[in-house]
């Protein structure tokens, strides 16, 4: 609306835009209240960590295993014993936590 036609006229009866802006939190904020969502959050978590659990003993064993010429000082026993560690539980809850 012109400048000129907008003189006689109160701020009321100026049409205002409202801006795109106003709009953009409204689909993340019903993704974020959204049960389905926050379902699929945690199965992703718990993949995750699942993931992480049983891919602990091939790196493992394939690092620190008896491999090659030269054995190293880990076999089968010693690796599932990490299982057992309570610091291998609390680098696992923390990769999982970020």
């Amino acid at each position: 609306m012109p400048l000129n036609r907008r003189i006689g006229k109160s701020r009321k009866q100026i049409p205002t835009k409202i801006p795109r802006t106003d709009f953009t939190g409204a689909e993340f904020d019903y993704l974020a209240k959204s049960t389905i969502m926050k379902r699929w959050a945690v199965l992703t978590v718990l993949l995750y960590a699942l993931a992480l659990i049983l891919l602990t003993l091939p790196v493992a064993l394939i690092a620190f295993g008896h491999w090659g010429k030269n054995p190293g000082p880990f076999g089968l026993q010693q690796i599932i014993e990490l299982y057992q560690n309570r610091g291998y539980w609390l680098w696992l809850a923390v990769l999982v936590a970020g």
